[in-house]
This record gives structure tokens, C-alpha cells and sequence, in this order.
């Protein structure tokens, strides 16, 4: 749970059209969608056997920061 999880693929998916998004933590876990447009969004956090997902997420009011994810 205090490990950070170096190049775990995070895809992100639109709601409706289902466009997809990718991008990889970096060497402190972190990572960023930048540019999209607002909208509904699905996430998947995943490296190796461990994974996260979050559906649901909403950008239309306001940008969304997840803090730490833990990976189970």
C-alpha cells in the first residue's frame, strides 16, 4: 500500500463513443490526462496482477484528482 507503482498502464475511456486514452505512471506513480474534453469517463489503473478501476468519472463541473490509488 506505500509502494509507488512505476509504468502501470492507465486507460482511460470515454463513456459514450468508448475512445480510449493511455498513458503510464511515472517514477513517482503519477500520471495525467491532459487536453481531453469534459465529459464521462471510465478508468482502469493496472500493472501486472494488481488493478483499479473507477467508473463514472465526471469532468463536466470540474477537473478530478484521485489522490493515492492503492493497487489490489
Amino acid at each position: 500500500e506505500k509502494e509507488v507503482i512505476i509504468g502501470a498502464t492507465c486507460t482511460l475511456t470515454e463513456s459514450r463513443g468508448g475512445k480510449q486514452y493511455t498513458v503510464k505512471t511515472d517514477s513517482y506513480g503519477d500520471f495525467w490526462f491532459e487536453g481531453l474534453k469534459d465529459g464521462k469517463y471510465n478508468l482502469e489503473i493496472k500493472k501486472g496482477k494488481k488493478a483499479k478501476s473507477f467508473s463514472g468519472l465526471n469532468t463536466e463541473e470540474k477537473d478530478i484528482n484521485l489522490e493515492d490509488i492503492p493497487l489490489t
